[in-house]
Order: C-alpha cells, then structure tokens, then sequence
C-alpha cells in the first residue's frame, strides 16, 4: 500500500518559507505557528531555519545535489547528440559509460 503523503512532496511555495522563516528568525515566531500560518511542513521549516542560521539561503531544492554543473552538462549532452548524429546508435548503459568517462577525464567527484 503506498504512503499516504506520497505525491504532495515539494508543494510549498518558497516566498510562503522566506515569510515563515522570516517570522521565526526575525520576530520570535515558534516554528509550529509559523508552519502553519504560511502552510509549509514543520520539518521542512525547522531546517531551513537552521541553514539560514548557518548562512545558507531558503531556496527550494529536492532530491540529491547534481554531479554536473549547468556548463559540463550542455558540453556532455553535445557530446551525446553528436555521437548519434554520427549514427552511433548509444544504448543505456554505453551513455552511462561515456558519462562516467568524461567524470574520470574531468577530475569530477561522482557517486557512480
């Protein structure tokens, strides 16, 4: 049976955050209250508070962090299309491989 709040991850709007920590930080707002007079998750809020009292942002982000920066993604999937543009024919697992390739060439810290 799947998870009750599966699907609902993510849907809160960042100003309503930048307000909610605004509030605590700022004004003394208990993160309960401030959860739920801007309606954004508890635990959530709780580390952004945190992160901004470490002088990190309250920017959404989900899932891991990226490999690949912006730049070296565009440059790897230039290499990719001119590859099939030559009528490679790349399977899953050779993209993979060329990925991890370029990684090692790179110098590029990777989990994979």
């Amino acid at each position: 049976m799947p998870y009750k709040s599966q699907g609902i991850r993510g849907q809160w709007s960042e100003e309503n955050m930048k307000k909610a920590v605004n509030a605590v930080v700022k004004y003394g707002k208990s993160n309960k209250k401030a959860a739920e007079e801007f309606g954004v998750p508890l635990e959530t809020l709780r580390r952004k508070v945190i992160g901004v009292h470490q002088g990190k942002g309250v920017e959404k982000t989900l899932g891991r962090p990226t490999v690949l920066s912006e730049e070296e993604e565009c440059e790897l999937s230039q290499i990719l299309i001119d590859m099939e543009a030559r009528l490679y024919g790349l399977s899953p697992s050779d993209v993979r491989r060329i990925v991890y390739k370029y990684c090692q060439q790179n110098g590029i810290e990777n989990n994979f």
